[in-house]
C-alpha cells in the first residue's frame, strides 16, 4: 500500500533506496504472496495475506535508523490502521520515539523490533543492542540459525525478548532473482508475520496479552527460563 518517507515528502515509502533492498526483503519475508507479477516465482512470507504499509526511516548517509524518523513512522502506521509494526533496524533512543511507542501500545498496536547485530558498518564496530528493540513494551527479537541455536551475530542482552530464525533466509535480490540474508532485521520480519497471524485469529488481544501468549508458548533454549541469548525462547507459531 502507499506509505510514507519519514525524511522527505516527495516519496510514499514504496521506493527502496538501499542497494541491497533491505526493506523489500523485510516486506517479502513478512508478507510475500508467493508469486511475482504475471505468475513469476516469488517468496511466500509468514503472513501472505497481510498488506504492507511501508515507511522509510533510514536517511541516506546515516549509520542506523534515526529515532525521530522511527517515531514519525510509528505514529503514522498506527493512525493508518496497522495491526502490527515491524522495525527492522534501530539505533539510539529519543523522547519522541518513546512517546510514539507508548502511543502505539495505548492504541493496541504491538511493535516488533530487531535487537541488533554484531557487525562493522562504515568503519564502526556495532556491539550494543538497539532501540526500539530494547524499549519497554516492544517485542525485541534476536536470531537463531537453521540448527535452532543462537546466531553468533545476534547480540546477547538481557533486553531481548524472543528469538526466531534470522540466518540464511531467502530474500529478493536487486535486479531480480534471490539471495540469502542474515540479521535480526530478518528475525523482526519473521516475528512480525507471526504476530500478524495471531492477530488475525485473536484480534481481541492487547500487546501485553500477545507478549504473554508468545512467552507462554515459546520453546525454551539455553539456560532454563529467560537468558540473554534466547530471551524467553524460540517463538512457536503453531
Amino acid at each position: 500500500l502507499a506509505g510514507i518517507d519519514s525524511f522527505t515528502s516527495s516519496k510514499d515509502g514504496r521506493t527502496d533506496p538501499d542497494p541491497e533492498r533491505h526493506g523489500t526483503g523485510i516486506a517479502a519475508m513478512a508478507a510475500g504472496r508467493g508469486h511475482g507479477a504475471n505468475g513469476a516465482d516469488g517468496i511466500r512470507g509468514i503472513a501472505p495475506k497481510a498488506n504492507i504499509l511501508p515507511a522509510t526511516v533510514w536517511p541516506p548517509g546515516s549509520v542506523g535508523s534515526r529515532p525521530d524518523n522511527i517515531a514519525v513512522a510509528i505514529r503514522w502506521a498506527v493512525d493508518s490502521g496497522a495491526d502490527v509494526i515491524c522495525v527492522a533496524g534501530g539505533g539510539s533512543s529519543s523522547s519522541a520515539q518513546s512517546d510514539a511507542i507508548d502511543y502505539a501500545i495505548g492504541k493496541g498496536v504491538p511493535i516488533v523490533a530487531a535487537i541488533g547485530n554484531l557487525e562493522t558498518r562504515n568503519g564502526r564496530d556495532l556491539r550494543d543492542p538497539v532501540s526500539p528493540g530494547t524499549d519497554d513494551g516492544v517485542f525485541g527479537v534476536g536470531s537463531v540459525g537453521r540448527d535452532g541455536n543462537h546466531s553468533p551475530f545476534s547480540i546477547a542482552t538481557v533486553l531481548i525478548d524472543f528469538v526466531v530464525p534470522g540466518d540464511d533466509l531467502p530474500s529478493p535480490k536487486a535486479g531480480g532473482g534471490y539471495t540469502t540474508v542474515k540479521g535480526t532485521s530478518a528475525s523482526a520480519a519473521i516475528l512480525a508475520g507471526i504476530v500478524a497471524l495471531v492477530r488475525q485469529k485473536r484480534p481481541d488481544l492487547t500487546p501485553p496479552q500477545l507478549y504473554e501468549l508468545l512467552k507462554a508458548t515459546a520453546t525454551d533454549k539455553g539456560a532454563p527460563g529467560f537468558d540473554s541469548e534466547y530471551g524467553w525462547g524460540v517463538v512457536d507459531p503453531v
